[in-house]
């Protein structure tokens, strides 16, 4: 059921049956997952309807597995403006009094992004206007529910919530209180913040828990608290996290884009269309809660809806004909070109990144023919030694997925909840299973990895450096030596 693991530099090969290469091509998202053992790491995640199809999706699935591997040192970043539950008790609350809208033309860079990414990540409460203490505005870690086993977060751990509101040149009167609680449990109120700074920006805050025995219920982040006067506008609400103090491992998993029938181009659009700043704020986010080096793996999955695209390609190497093997793969390439500007632009150390290509799941209706996409995809992997791609396909058949009955029905086009689970261990199970050290892929640790490791040595190429420290030197030669010899199981 697994795929054989080839090397980043190696060729894809193609499968007899047109469904493509028959190898797993993940070494890169290999090591940087394996890091999760010794330090953070963040997965973002990019795809169609699949990504939050009816509250779970890979969001969910990804969070689930990669949980099963290492515990969730923090939820997924979640914006103000979202009500989406992402399918393991933790999702926003977001009610009529605060939209994602009506924001001032000089806030644009923090809540105006495009559409679909990062779904509607703040909320706007109009100047003068009033929000009753305790109105559902914010964050619910639901404690207790029957999902919420599946997180792996810690919720009776320390934990520091931490949040993102614009500020104004000038807000009279304006003037909200956070507040965290739990019913018939704890409560820490914010002290009061006035967004009218003098400037238009962004500013931070948080509010720390400490560590207890939970009851089984909600715990609520409230951007209006409730044992706080009225919150009063404007009040520009951005972004709210959760994080688990005592948890200096581990992983977690936000996602960026996830829009029903989108194509890879759609999101590549999506994405030039965005400002830059907007990217960007979302990204620090998400590195903060890091130590250095940062490492953040960035999930693609497009392809399933690809081949009703009817505009060309947007990326590098185009234009080409729409729904051609050529154009999935420069729009995929597109989609990576303006998430590698967005480090360029923040300054970012491109060793930071790595990315996992994914191609789709298998059908229940027969693909279009000449489908290749799958093979294309994996092509891409030679344009640099940080990508990634795994073959869904080669995981699990459509007479295997049947069988286990992981299709929604009846179009198939989706999954249940348990398929999306099931892939996702697949798809992290043959990544992190793979052999440690083997820098070429060829299924043993010999002289040829030592060559490619002393070649590396002094750089921070990411194939080389074992230990994800951010550089080749001779504590990674030191953990190759140990496995020398060593053959994929």
């Amino acid at each position: 059921m697994f795929g054989v693991v080839v090397a980043a530099t190696a060729p894809a090969s193609a499968g007899d049956d047109g469904q493509g290469p028959t190898t797993a091509n993940t070494l890169p998202a290999q090591f940087l997952l394996l890091s999760g053992e010794s330090r953070r790491i963040d997965v973002v995640c990019l795809g169609d309807s699949n990504q939050l199809f009816s509250g779970f999706g890979w969001q969910d699935g990804w969070a689930v597995a990669l949980g099963e591997v290492y515990p969730m040192y923090a939820t997924p970043l979640l914006g103000a403006g979202d009500n989406n539950d992402i399918g393991i008790a933790l999702n926003t609350m977001a009610g009529a009094s605060m939209p994602p809208s009506g924001a001032p033309l000089e806030l644009t860079p923090f809540s105006d992004p495009a559409q679909g990414i990062d779904a509607t990540p703040y909320g706007y409460l109009t100047t003068g206007a009033m929000v009753t203490p305790g109105t559902d505005l914010g964050m619910r870690l639901s404690v207790g529910n029957s999902k919420w086993f599946k997180n792996n977060f810690n919720a009776n751990s320390a934990l520091r919530f931490h949040f993102n509101y614009g500020t104004f040149d000038t807000a009279p009167g304006a003037v909200f209180q956070p507040q965290v609680s739990q019913p018939a449990g704890f409560s820490v109120l914010h002290s009061p913040i006035i967004p009218g700074v003098g400037a238009f920006g962004l500013g931070a805050s948080f509010i720390d828990v400490p560590a207890a025995v939970r009851n089984s219920n909600i715990i609520r982040f409230h951007w209006f608290g409730e044992d706080a006067p009225s919150g009063v506008g404007p009040v520009h609400a951005l972004y709210m996290r959760a994080e688990n103090l005592d948890q200096s491992t581990g992983q977690s998993v936000s996602t960026l884009y996830g829009v029903g029938g989108a194509t890879a181009r759609d999101c590549a659009i999506a994405l030039m269309q965005t400002p830059e700043t907007q990217l960007i704020t979302f990204f620090e986010q998400i590195r903060m809660l890091q130590p250095d080096p940062k490492k953040v793996l960035i999930r693609i999955a497009f392809g399933a809806n690809d081949f009703t695209e009817n505009l060309p390609s947007v990326g590098p190497d185009g234009p080409f004909p729409a729904a051609t093997n050529e154009s999935v793969a420069d729009n995929m390439r597109e989609i990576i070109q303006q998430i590698n500007d967005v480090w360029t632009f923040a300054g970012w150390d491109h060793s930071e990144l790595v990315f996992l290509l994914v191609g789709p799941h298998a059908r229940l209706s027969a693909e279009p023919a000449g489908y290749g996409y799958r093979q294309a995809i994996s092509e891409i992997t030679q344009d640099a030694s940080n990508i990634s791609f795994i073959n869904h396909y080669r995981l699990a058949t459509v007479a295997q997925m049947l069988a286990d009955r992981w299709y929604e029905f009846p179009s198939g086009a989706h999954l249940k909840e348990l398929g999306y689970e099931s892939i996702c261990r697949l798809e992290i199970g043959t990544i992190t299973q793979a052999l440690p050290s083997d820098l070429n892929g060829d299924c043993i640790v010999d002289t040829a990895d030592l060559g490619l490791l002393i070649g590396a040595f002094g750089s921070s190429d990411p194939i080389a450096d074992l230990n994800g420290d951010n550089v080749v030197d001779t504590a990674d030669l030191g953990i190759l030596i140990v496995h020398f010899g060593a053959v994929c199981p």
